[in-house]
């Protein structure tokens, strides 16, 4: 398995997904990121100001007991 680590700086794109399927009152803890749900899962998707605001929604997830099941970022891209 090949795993490729990329550094990201700036607002970062993000999904992030959880075993269970949270109700809209748990909005107000993820930081301005729309959420839906897939099956037995809650999706996270939205824009996150950095590396350090990411940090804090992972933990926030942990600190709730979530499964999480996945991550996903790329950098968003730079307009002129």
């Amino acid at each position: 398995m090949h795993t490729e680590f990329q550094h990201l700086s700036g607002r970062i794109h993000c999904v992030i997904k959880v075993r269970g399927q949270l109700g809209d009152n748990w909005l107000d803890y993820f930081d301005n990121l729309t959420m839906t749900t897939e099956g037995d899962f809650t999706i996270l998707f939205g824009i996150v100001e950095d590396q350090s605001a990411l940090h804090g929604i992972l933990n926030k997830i942990r600190d709730f007991g979530l499964p999480l099941t996945l991550v996903e970022c790329t950098e968003c891209q730079q307009h002129t």
